[in-house]
């Protein structure tokens, strides 16, 4: 509360003199104090110091703002993918938090790099056409990936016009990443971005900046207030300068003791924000410190199956099996010629016809303030994270394959005698479309 009971208009002269002569200053002292304890400093009725607590309570509280019309109002831009801006409600929100989560290689990076370019498009194609600050712990900066992206949804222009809009900081720990959120970046802000605004700064990875602190009681205390620090100065920058923020976090294994678990238990009620499941036992690092702190936790996890992808010159076609018909076509972007855009030779790589196998991965939201939750699919492609709906050719003849079989067909006389819970375990695990996590 920002206001003294002095402040407070509520209150007549006298009141103001009994409790500053009680020593009471702040409203919150007295709105927990009990009312017989109060009477006493007061030298008043029980029934006078409840009438005096509603009304400390009134004034020293705001009104209630109904933040619908401000949310509804609110700018976001698209990810670069139709079905994964549906899970987050339309796109990246601007003055919200959304921190993207999983283990190696189900495309964190890659979905934030993509991000970076795409907040780049003009209003009418889903974007903010602003720029973008990528603070990164990695000793070397993603260029290479980040022009390749460029290329795709920019392909009439040279990647270092792209590129240009993205403002890279290397930082090597918590101190440098305080040091640049407090100092460095609200600088910037407002005496670097003159031509385009800054609208949306991605941190990769935060989960490697913790590394540095020990696995002790002590270690643990000073990474969850250096979380707290950080977490403090990122919501003063989004909210003052209506930027959206997108923070890469890491997965590790939630290993737990052989023992009952009850409703109560951390391990039970942890699986409502950190991502963890039946049939996957990783979830989210930084603990409850972080996840109490952030508005959007989506978590990516790859998958058991893939697809066949072969690569041309005009497109990109996709199929169950190496050498079957192509189930999805998707067009590649233009190639512009060398002489045309004078494209730096590092920057252009020749196309070939290839084939090579991809994993399909699934985005899903674990929990947020203001989403209501939502999965999709989508694959890793040349031209970026693409969610694809693959459409089969039409077989007269013959029944589907299964995918997976993990354990043989039993009868239905042996499965009336498992009651309903191992039965829903042993049906997730036998037939499997082959889209659980490999653990």
């Amino acid at each position: 509360m920002s206001k003294s009971l002095q402040d407070l208009d509520v209150l007549s002269h006298v009141l103001k003199q009994r409790l500053l002569k009680a020593d009471l200053i702040d409203p919150f002292e007295v709105l927990v104090m009990d009312t017989g304890n109060l009477s006493k400093r007061l030298n008043m009725s029980a029934s006078e110091c409840q009438k005096l607590i509603d009304v400390v309570a009134l004034g020293a509280f705001p009104d209630v703002e109904d933040w619908t019309s401000r949310f509804n109002s609110m700018d976001s831009f698209t990810s670069g993918d139709s079905a994964i801006d549906d899970v987050l409600g339309g796109g990246i929100r601007e003055q919200s938090l959304l921190e993207i989560v999983g283990a190696s290689s189900v495309g964190k990076s890659q979905l934030t790099m993509q991000s970076l370019v795409t907040v780049q498009l003009p209003f009418e194609e889903g974007g903010l056409d602003a720029r973008a600050i990528l603070i990164h712990a990695s000793k070397a900066p993603p260029t290479e990936r980040l022009s390749t992206i460029a290329r795709t949804y920019f392909p009439e222009s040279h990647p270092n016009d792209i590129l240009s809009n993205i403002s890279l900081l290397h930082v090597r720990d918590f101190q440098c990443l305080q040091h640049a959120l407090d100092f460095f970046i609200p600088r910037f802000l407002v005496d670097g971005t003159k031509s385009k605004p800054v609208r949306l700064i991605a941190v990769d990875s935060l989960g490697e900046l913790s590394r540095q602190f020990d696995s002790n009681a002590h270690g643990l205390a000073q990474r969850n207030a250096s979380l707290l620090r950080v977490v403090d100065s990122c919501k003063r920058l989004i909210h003052k300068y209506r930027l959206s923020l997108v923070v890469v976090n890491g997965v590790s294994e939630a290993i737990q003791e052989n023992q009952i678990a009850t409703m109560n238990s951390y391990g039970v009620q942890s699986r409502a924000f950190s991502g963890q499941s039946v049939h996957s036992t990783k979830q989210a690092q930084l603990g409850l410190i972080w996840a109490h702190n952030i508005q959007t936790r989506l978590m990516l996890v790859r998958t058991l199956r893939k697809v066949h992808v072969k690569v041309t010159e005009s497109e990109i076609r996709m199929s169950s099996t190496a050498n079957g018909e192509a189930e999805a076509r998707l067009a590649m972007p233009p190639k512009v010629e060398e002489s045309e855009m004078n494209i730096d030779r590092r920057f252009k790589k020749p196309r070939k016809d290839e084939t090579f196998a991809v994993h399909k991965r699934r985005a899903h939201v674990v929990y947020s303030t203001y989403l209501s939750g939502g999965k999709c699919e989508f694959y890793i492609l040349p031209i970026g994270v693409r969610s694809v709906e693959m459409t089969r050719p039409d077989r007269r003849k013959g029944s589907p394959v299964p995918t997976c079989a993990l354990t043989p067909a039993i009868s239905q006389s042996h499965t009336q005698s498992i009651d309903d819970d191992e039965a829903k375990i042993w049906a997730s695990i036998s037939f499997s479309d082959g889209d659980e996590e490999d653990l």
